[in-house]
């Protein structure tokens, strides 16, 4: 009898332990998945009296705001929704996003921490702090190099500039009927963003009420995509078919985020030597959108909110930071990581290189009001018709600056 109460009792203790954990739900994008996972087993060491569900994953980033719009009506909201970094100013406007200032006050050696600057920057305005950043990105250029050197030998600097990159590319796509010089994205304004702002153009003025893209010297990015596709071999494919050609030896020159890094290494395998490369900018003072997203906490329980807080804060520590560049080729926001993994950088340089671009990257801009992503398809359904050969680099500029404008009256 007494063993048996004994048991009892233990399974008592420990159906106890376990319902004292405090449930934190998180939602974010698919591509994010590997990296929560990682965090998750991280944190949950670090503080056992949490337990992280993540709901299923959002489809993309506009999903991902149209969700947390939807459940803010239902009020079926997670405690902790992942956003991209041109997505979250419409949560921060609509009084969503809870303001973190009130938490960063307690913090005795925040910026000591690595938290100053690029954590807190990118979520903030005049009114308060409603994100930290988890991951940044930058556009970069990954080389087949085994091609390279069949189109123009060895080869000591890569291009820095459009025209030495829409130059190499063509003697790429040169090379035989089966063989693509380069690609990029038409559905992502991020890397239209990067166009822009490397030619030293801007996407609006000032006050966020009237288009500049459509302006010189950021007119460029028309041209610039046009060029790709005449001079430099670019198809006129699907990201994802695009990528199976890069992966079979069959493209010279991919042109997307830092992020995917370790997942091209492990689709090429040894097939081809692989190398990044600075993301081509015809201004030398131009810029290039910072991709990536901040953790927001949409909570308005005290108790869940301080649960929260100590999720979002470990993601963005050093220690989060840490686990993001071990498992993707994501940059850390926290600015102790990079010394504090120096080692790690060392031996891949190809990940160093997103190091490179730091002091040249710049917003991703988000156009004000409640049309950002009615604006967001705008621009990148022109950029798909002159993709397909639809429309001119000029009708395009014209149509784009139009639809847009339209959009912000």
């Amino acid at each position: 009898m007494l063993k048996t109460m004994t048991s009892i009792a233990l399974v008592l203790a420990m159906a106890t332990q376990a319902q004292a954990k405090t449930e934190i739900t998180v939602q974010y994008v698919p591509w994010m998945d590997g990296i929560f996972q990682a965090l998750k087993v991280a944190f949950e060491e670090a503080h056992p009296e949490y337990q992280l569900t993540f709901l299923p994953p959002y489809a993309d980033y506009d999903d991902g705001l149209q969700q947390v719009l939807r459940q803010s009506i239902t009020g079926q909201m997670p405690d902790v929704t992942n956003q991209a970094l041109n997505r979250q100013r419409t949560l921060i406007d609509r009084g969503i996003a809870v303001d973190l200032f009130p938490f960063i006050a307690q913090e005795a050696n925040w910026e000591d921490e690595g938290f100053g600057g690029p954590v807190t920057e990118v979520a903030s305005n005049d009114d308060g702090v409603y994100g930290l950043a988890v991951a940044f990105s930058s556009p970069v250029a990954y080389y087949n190099m085994d091609l390279v050197r069949a189109a123009v030998g060895e080869i000591e600097t890569l291009p820095t500039t459009w025209d030495e990159m829409i130059a190499l590319a063509a003697r790429i796509d040169a090379l035989d009927d089966e063989t693509y010089g380069l690609y990029t994205t038409a559905d992502e304004d991020w890397i239209f963003q990067s166009l822009v702002y490397g030619s030293g153009g801007a996407m609006a003025s000032e006050d966020g009420t009237e288009v500049y893209f459509d302006m010189e010297p950021g007119a460029q990015a028309f041209d610039i995509f046009q060029a790709m596709l005449d001079e430099g071999g670019m198809p006129a494919t699907s990201m994802d078919s695009a990528t199976q050609l890069f992966y079979a030896g069959k493209m010279g020159v991919f042109l997307q985020s830092i992020n995917g890094l370790q997942r091209h290494e492990e689709n090429i395998g040894g097939r081809f030597e692989l190398k990044t490369g600075l993301f081509p900018r015809n201004d030398p003072n131009g810029t290039l959108s910072a991709g990536g997203n901040v953790n927001m906490i949409l909570t308005t329980d005290p108790e869940r909110q301080k649960a929260a807080w100590d999720f979002v804060r470990f993601v963005s520590s050093t220690e989060g930071g840490k686990v993001l560049v071990s498992v993707s080729g994501y940059m850390p926001p926290n600015t102790n990581v990079a010394e504090e993994m120096a080692d790690f950088y060392a031996s891949n340089p190809n990940q160093a290189l997103s190091l490179e671009q730091l002091p040249f990257l710049g917003p991703w801009y988000a156009f004000p009001g409640d049309n950002g992503l009615r604006i967001h398809a705008a621009i990148t359904d022109t950029l798909q018709e002159l993709m397909a050969g639809q429309i001119s680099p000029d009708e395009a500029r014209q149509q784009a600056a139009a639809s847009v404008n339209a959009l912000l009256r």
